[in-house]
């Protein structure tokens, strides 16, 4: 049976021209059937739990989805197939292993600091939460004011509108090969203290949207990224909301003070806890921010199944068993331990 990763490979190849000089070429046509295709591709490489892992361990990241260059880091490799007349897949993957060891060799992982503009408002003291091998804190203006007011940073970043002074700023710190994987963890770290945040803010209120387009449940959003390679300043991301107007939220002492308790109890807990919160808080904040209500519902319910530690073999009765104890309280919660796969 004919494998159909070998046919998208195919289709990459088949589009491309290599020209006197050595240059990859396509011509009408030919690139958008290169982008779609690659797109497949790459689709079938986040996926690749094992090259996943290579990636995490090397600490390197291919470009974003949402990045026009998306996958051209692999062009090298459709280049040697292309003139050596190779264009099956697990020869690809052959020769993708041979760059990432490339990459291990010729490079060596380097501090990155990002920081991420938040809309909330606070004079009150944040804990910093403890994460793997990373610490994510959120700064206010004034600490940050020295590198955001560079020179370099203002002129690299002056096409764009943003008040830096009404926000708070998170900060992530960690060490990668790359400012593509620096940028896609934190990101995803991030998203943890926003999880929290909204937690913290909306535990125990409930929206319904009685006429009109559902909205989402809360404007609890990020609008740039800052990447600071060292003590450089080495680019910003954006996402597709960057709009500077954004509700601003002023959190009362008696927000942080949930924030903190949440946070202290998160730094305390086992690894393995850890590992669950961090999931069902990404998708908690996204079910809150996002206004599709069918997909909504999902992130809420799947992040529900999650700290239910649903499994495979385990009946729909005991989930449902499980589920009751964290939301409805008839009895003292169940304890469940964590098990190892």
């Amino acid at each position: 049976m004919a494998d159909v990763r070998d046919e998208i490979l195919k289709k990459i190849l088949d589009s491309m021209t290599i020209t006197e000089q050595g240059t990859i070429q396509w011509q009408g046509f030919a690139s958008s059937e290169y982008s779609r295709y690659l797109s497949l591709l790459m689709s079938g490489l986040m996926l690749d739990n094992n090259l996943q892992s290579k990636l995490h361990k090397l600490r390197y990241g291919f470009n974003s989805e949402n990045d026009v260059f998306f996958g051209h880091e692999l062009n090298s490799i459709f280049k040697e197939m292309k003139e050596e007349s190779k264009d099956k897949y697990n020869e690809f993957m052959n020769k993708l292993d041979k760059l990432l060891d490339k990459i291990k060799q010729n490079s060596k992982p380097e501090k990155f600091e990002l920081y991420y503009p938040i809309n909330i408002k606070t004079d009150e003291n944040i804990e910093v939460i403890k994460f793997r091998d990373v610490e994510i804190e959120i700064k206010s203006y004034d600490d940050v004011k020295n590198l955001l007011d560079s020179d370099t940073f203002k002129e690299k970043f002056k096409f764009e509108k943003l008040t830096k002074s009404k926000y708070k700023y998170i900060k992530v710190m960690l060490w990668a090969r790359n400012k593509n994987f620096a940028e896609q963890t934190a990101t995803k770290y991030a998203t943890l203290i926003l999880g929290f945040v909204a937690y913290s803010q909306n535990y125990g209120n409930s929206s319904v949207t009685i006429i009109g387009i559902p909205k989402e449940l809360t404007q609890l959003k990020l609008n740039y990224i800052f990447v600071f390679k060292g003590d450089a300043y080495a680019g910003h991301y954006y996402f597709e909301d960057k709009s500077d107007d954004k509700k601003i939220y002023d959190l009362n002492q008696a927000d942080i003070s949930n924030l903190n308790k949440f946070v202290k109890q998160f730094n305390k807990i086992d690894g393995k806890i850890q590992e669950v919160l961090f999931k069902v808080m990404n998708l908690y904040y996204s079910g809150l921010t996002e206004k599709r209500i069918n997909y909504s519902f999902l992130n809420f319910w799947t992040a529900l199944e999650i700290i239910a530690l649903k499994k495979k073999g385990i009946p729909h009765f005991e989930i449902i068993k499980r589920l009751k104890s964290i939301l409805v309280n008839l009895k003292p919660i169940e304890e469940h331990k964590i098990i190892e796969k």
